[in-house]
């Protein structure tokens, strides 16, 4: 393993639990960031800009549209809207030519061209999945499909918990409230829900057009200072260096959901995933490597396909076979290649569901 490679002790772990933190003093214990001095756009710390007014006859037309339409025709908007992406992109080419150098289309799976039609038709959709919590009571819900949730039931049916260990694949965020709808509580464990920040997402709004938007007509908002946000798809339990509360959790015999693939943290492991090098964070094998939890590989796929109104389905990966030993750093390096393992093989399956213009220079790292 390169030098990134390190023993793993206590303070490591509490460090690489989420891997999206990119500096844990500001959501640490007794530690509260700036509602406004986080936000990740300029425009955010703007209180009015002109494009505002253009944009409120666009908002009014959303208002009803949200309220009334129904969310399978949402999606299929979504879904127009990504193929005109497709079609008028800048930088196919460049996409096109990753997609050819890691994927092997003699396997029997997808050219690169529907891949890359696909991907752009996945990220209009997943703007739209961001709200959809958020939208008519979260109509459709229901007939999302789940498969594998028995290994959940029967990991927790042990008594010590279990970590749905995700990764930028898919919607992770929708894995939260698509198990509460079944009635099984999950905690998602992630930055401080306090004030803007990484877990915040575009589209940005100055003070008056955030005024608009999201108070005075009540549009949905993927942001941490908009409550709707906070609780259907929002943090339980924030990612600090005290793991008391992650380690309690799992006692209770609850679900903890944590996303193990960045580059925001001090201790990262690269690993291969497709030929492209993906840094993982060990916090969610170490967690459970100390608790006794099972770990459970879980995504939440794009598979317009399926009969479900959203083309969305749950996957619940049987749980990794955790080695543990005397030795927690070369554990940590063999539990993470494990899940890399998963996750390739569920990369491969659903090619567009991974952020393929994420990959620069053979690595996977999230634009800053």
């Amino acid at each position: 393993m390169p030098a990134a490679r390190m023993s793993i002790r206590s303070r490591w772990v509490a460090v690489a639990v989420v891997p999206r933190v990119k500096n844990l003093r500001h959501i640490g214990a007794g530690s509260r960031p700036d509602a406004l001095g986080d936000c990740p756009h300029p425009r955010c710390g703007k209180r009015f800009e002109v494009r505002d007014l253009a944009l409120i006859p666009l908002w009014l037309v959303m208002k009803p549209a949200y309220a009334l339409a129904p969310i399978a025709l949402l999606f299929r908007v979504a879904t127009l809207r990504g193929t005109l992406d497709w079609w008028t992109c800048r930088s196919r080419a460049e996409l096109l030519e990753v997609l050819e150098r890691h994927l092997d289309e003699a396997d029997g799976g997808p050219s690169p061209r529907r891949v890359a039609r696909r991907y752009h038709q996945f990220r209009r959709r997943g703007a739209l999945a961001r709200h959809w919590p958020q939208l008519q009571r979260f109509a459709g819900v229901e007939r999302v499909e789940i498969d594998g949730l028995e290994h959940l039931d029967k990991a927790l049916s042990r008594g010590q918990g279990a970590i749905l260990v995700t990764a930028h694949y898919g919607y992770a965020r929708l894995i939260k409230p698509i198990l509460r709808s079944t009635g099984r509580p999950a905690l998602l464990v992630g930055p401080s829900p306090q004030g803007r920040g990484p877990q915040d997402f575009p589209p940005f709004f100055t003070r008056f057009g955030s005024f608009v938007h999201t108070r005075l007509l009540n549009l949905p908002h993927a942001s941490s200072l908009d409550g709707r946000w906070r609780d259907t798809v929002g943090v339980d339990l924030p990612a600090e260096l005290n793991l008391r509360p992650h380690v309690a959790a799992l006692k209770r015999n609850e679900t903890l959901i944590i996303l193990t693939d960045g580059r925001s943290v001090q201790a990262l492991w690269p690993v291969p995933v497709l030929g492209i090098e993906v840094s993982f964070a060990s916090g969610a094998v170490s967690i459970a490597r100390r608790a006794g939890a099972a770990v459970l590989p879980t995504f939440v796929v794009d598979d317009p396909e399926r009969p479900c109104p959203s083309g969305l389905r749950l996957v619940i990966c049987p749980p990794i076979d955790l080695q543990v030993s005397g030795d927690a750093s070369a554990d940590s390096e063999v539990n993470l290649g494990r899940f890399a393992e998963v996750y390739e093989q569920q990369v491969r399956r659903h090619p567009h569901n991974w952020h393929w213009s994420w990959v620069s220079d053979g690595a996977f790292a999230r634009p800053q």
